[in-house]
């Protein structure tokens, strides 16, 4: 077999699979799909205090689940919903990509289990102790997890895209 064949059927680390599902599903993520569009319509994060949104839904997050049992790693999609404390509505949009980044590294680097994952109000509450942490205990109200995209209004969508 030649080198360059070996390399083609050669399998896909998890690592790489995990960007490529990313990248694949999470790129225009559900408020562009919900919107139609990319953009924000030109408003700047600090302009968000005169938006009427009232939620900001995170962009699908893919997270790893240890099946111990099994000796396997499965990811699983987590649609996270943050409400924003009215009068810290532009400190929580300037820190929603720290939040995104802080939740995608505190999941990869202490994997969640199978049963942790299915234990009622564990993933929400990992979630809320990451936010707090990131964003500070008064930014941010409890966020929501969500199995499929929730219904949301035009000003949710439009601040949820500014904060992205």
């Amino acid at each position: 077999m030649t080198p360059f064949l070996r390399r083609l059927l050669h399998p896909v680390p998890a690592a790489a699979a995990t960007v490529a599902a990313v990248l694949a599903l999470g790129a225009a993520g559900p408020v562009a799909a919900a919107e139609g569009g990319g953009s924000s319509g030109g408003m700047d994060r600090g302009d968000v205090a005169e938006l009427a949104g009232q939620y900001i839904l995170l962009d699908p997050l893919w997270i790893p689940i240890e099946d111990v049992a099994n000796r396997r790693t499965y990811h699983g999609g987590l649609l996270v919903r943050l409400e924003p404390n009215p009068e810290r509505k532009v400190d929580a949009c300037y820190a929603v990509p720290d939040v995104v980044d802080a939740l995608v590294v505190d999941f990869f680097h202490d994997r969640m289990t199978r049963s942790e994952h299915q234990r009622p109000g564990y993933v929400a509450k990992r979630i809320q102790d990451v936010v707090e942490r990131e964003a500070g205990k008064d930014v941010f109200d409890l966020p929501q997890v969500f199995d499929q995209v929730p219904e949301m209004d035009d000003n949710s969508i439009k601040l949820s895209r500014t904060c992205q």
